[in-house]
């Protein structure tokens, strides 16, 4: 499970922001699947993960969610930006960016500072980073069982009828509606503008949930 009492300053998830920022366009625009996405995840309706990962990056800075607790989708999409951080560090995109979200995330986990990523593998990242910081487990992960994956996608309704917790795999989500998908993105975008300028994620608008619990 996501440790959810965690919150972070806008400039300390940059890394994530900017990725986010430029699959989603990419999904929208051209249909390409976001890179984090993994099975059976990505059997999910593009615009609902775009949506969702928004709603995600606002949920890591505020303390605006729902009160039930997060859901499979929602860790699933965060374990999967956290490690596009390391490839999209590998590869020498967004350098400053995700060096500047590594090193506040290892900070968290009271790591020292890196100069670059070329030192860091994603056995030692989920260990002394991602375990200590975020996750409790990965419980989401079983949702990529062949038996389950039929079960967790029907029409436009995202469900899973193995319970691990209360409604963690038992989660419907709607289609969200174009004004809503544009106002959900007018609020990420001024979190990244809030991120590149070093200020606050206060009084920052809200992303509602898409499902219920």
């Amino acid at each position: 499970m996501w440790n959810r009492e965690r919150k972070f300053k806008p400039a300390e998830i940059l890394g994530l922001l900017v990725l986010v920022e430029r699959d989603t366009e990419q999904a929208l625009g051209s249909g390409q699947p976001m890179v984090w996405v993994a099975a059976p995840y990505d059997l999910i309706p593009r615009e609902i993960l775009v949506y969702e990962s928004y709603r995600l990056m606002h949920t890591l800075v505020t303390d605006t969610q729902p009160a039930a607790g997060h859901n499979a989708v929602e860790e699933a999409l965060l374990y999967g930006l956290c490690h596009a951080l390391l490839e999209a560090g590998s590869e020498g995109e967004f350098a400053v960016e995700v060096l500047q979200t590594v090193n506040a995330l290892r900070r968290h986990a009271r790591q020292r500072p890196l100069r670059g990523l070329k030192r860091l593998d994603a056995e030692r990242w989920d260990q002394y980073v991602l375990d200590r910081v975020l996750f409790w487990d990965r419980d989401w992960q079983l949702a990529s069982a062949a038996s389950v994956r039929e079960a967790l996608i029907q029409k436009t309704e995202v469900r899973e009828r193995l319970r691990i917790e209360e409604d963690y795999f038992d989660v419907t989500y709607r289609r969200p509606t174009a004004l809503e998908l544009k106002s959900a993105r007018g609020i990420f975008q001024d979190l990244l503008t809030r991120a590149r300028s070093n200020r606050s994620a206060e009084s920052v608008g809200l992303i509602p949930s898409l499902h219920e619990s």
